[in-house]
């Protein structure tokens, strides 16, 4: 089983849903806590409609987003990555069922976990990724590779084979 990560950072919409198609996306998860942007095409609704049009579904699951007593102080500077994790990591411990729906989701079609940072080791998608791969090989008994779609194209290599974290 895999599933995708992407930031949209940098990339205008267009762009963006050709990379989509490109990988296969089947399936768009908004990992964002506040699913908004004031990057044109980005925003909940906008996005929804547009990746619609496209032929692949959107869900919001803001359950799986960084709180704004984490993300603010991160985005400050007043909190570093390396000190935002474990704190989000206790978050994602409290959000077992939203992370099993992703993982059932992601179990039906090809999936792609969404938020801004262009970077997955500089963002909370990645430790969401870390814990529904966790969760597969605990409940499902299965490896879930993770591959970020930025990173596969960048290098033009295959994908990374799942054992190591998410942007590594």
């Amino acid at each position: 089983m895999r599933i995708y990560t992407i930031g949209y950072e940098g990339f205008g919409i267009d762009e963006w849903v050709t990379r989509l198609h490109e990988a296969g996306v089947q399936l768009v998860v908004d990992v964002r806590e506040l699913p908004l942007s004031r990057r044109p095409g980005f925003s909940k609704r906008k996005l929804a409609e547009r990746l619609a049009a496209e032929g692949i579904d959107y869900v919001s699951v803001r359950a799986l987003g960084s709180p704004p007593e984490l993300r603010a102080p991160l985005k400050r500077g007043t909190l570093t990555f390396a000190e935002f994790a474990p704190r989000f990591r206790e978050v994602l411990a409290e959000r077992e069922p939203e992370l099993r729906e992703v993982l059932r989701l992601a179990q039906q079609r090809s999936a792609v976990l969404v938020c801004w940072e262009e970077d997955p080791a500089r963002c909370h998608r990645s430790l969401v990724a870390d814990a529904l791969r966790r969760l597969a090989e605990e409940s499902l008994r299965e490896p879930l590779e993770v591959v970020d779609i930025r990173r596969w194209e960048r290098t033009f290599t295959s994908p990374p084979d799942g054992r190591a974290p998410c942007g590594s």
